[in-house]
């Protein structure tokens, strides 16, 4: 092997020496972005599930005992009756003995052009030394069955839920 072919070989060595050199850089470039991509995916998830807390779920459990109560009125009519007693022992019967609560039912009838307010019933107690409370809200239409757009009464009920205080 005379010289020429040793300096052919040893700038191919070099030549290939630098591919593998950009090479390597170009993976590197690679696995740098595909690190940030992750990053950047994994960071909100991180935050998001960090800031979720356990204090929220009394509150949810309150909010949902005060439409289950409101569904249970109803589906009882109990609340059609108007009957202040009968809705207050409902209520109680219905929650347990270490929640404490608060109702306000408004009646109202339809005139023919608009809603009049007939009665409103306010029940329970309200406590503003609640640590947490929670309230449920439901609008109830009841339509008559011989007219298709007369309405005999609408109700509109809120119950606050909230634990007893010592």
């Amino acid at each position: 092997m005379d010289r020429a072919d040793k300096m052919n070989r040893y700038k191919d060595e070099e030549h290939n020496r630098g591919t593998v050199t950009r090479k390597g850089f170009v993976f590197s470039i690679d696995a740098m972005l595909s690190v940030l991509v992750l990053a950047a995916l994994l960071a909100p998830i991180m935050y998001f599930s960090s800031s979720a807390s356990s204090t929220n779920i009394p509150i949810l459990d309150l909010e949902r005992k005060g439409s289950d109560t409101l569904i249970l009125l109803d589906k009882t009519n109990v609340i059609q009756g108007r009957n202040s007693t009968a809705i207050g022992q409902a209520v109680n019967l219905t929650l347990t003995s270490a929640l404490a609560w608060s109702l306000t039912a408004e009646y109202y009838n339809y005139t023919g052009t608009a809603f009049t307010l007939n009665q409103t019933l306010t029940l329970g107690q309200n406590d503003s030394n609640a640590t947490s409370e929670a309230a449920a809200y439901r609008v109830f239409v009841c339509s008559s069955l011989d007219l298709p757009m007369s309405f005999d009464i609408s109700k509109k009920v809120q119950i606050t839920v909230f634990p007893k205080t010592v």
